[in-house]
């Protein structure tokens, strides 16, 4: 999705009080607001299920998701667009990847159902911080990544159709 658009604000400017609260005070300066944003998501998934026995049966999962966005807002003291307000004023991308792969095995007998699974997870966040470049420099270009293992695990009793006992982790 795009979206592009111009617009007058109002500037918000807070007081700290000695008591911790902020006073609020509102005024309309007839900024102008120049702002830009770019999104673009992609995601492919794929999955395998195989029967194993009468009564069970294995899964396995991928799926792999990628979001970049740009924002671009640049504020001006006027429609003339020729003084910018830095503090205002944002630009910036994001990159995020991820990946995420299961596995899970399944077993139901009618009277006992057993489901036990593993998910692993790798995340990478890619930050830049365009504008202003008043950003204090290790603030510029930030790069995460983490991985994360969740195992779950849900068994079920049936003690008639419609009634069961029921234990889970996730």
């Amino acid at each position: 999705t795009e979206r592009i658009g111009k617009t007058l604000i109002n500037r918000s400017m807070g007081e700290n009080l000695e008591d911790g609260s902020i006073n609020w005070n509102v005024v309309s300066n007839n900024q102008y607001t120049d702002s830009e944003t770019k999104n673009n998501t992609y995601r492919v998934r794929a999955a395998l299920s195989e029967q194993t026995g009468r009564y069970s049966r294995l899964s396995l999962n991928y799926t792999f998701n990628m979001n970049n966005s740009e924002n671009n807002r640049m504020v001006y003291a006027d429609g003339s667009m020729v003084e910018l307000y830095d503090s205002l004023s944002n630009a910036s991308s994001s990159d995020v990847t991820n990946h995420q792969l299961g596995l899970g095995y399944s077993f139901n007998n009618g009277t006992n159902s057993l489901n036990v699974g593993l998910n692993i997870e790798h995340n990478k966040q890619v930050k830049d911080q365009l504008y202003p470049s008043s950003t204090h420099p290790d603030l510029r270009h930030l790069e995460r990544t983490y991985y994360s293992w969740r195992p779950n695990i849900d068994y079920r009793y049936f003690l008639t159709r419609k009634r069961y006992l029921n234990v889970r982790y996730q």
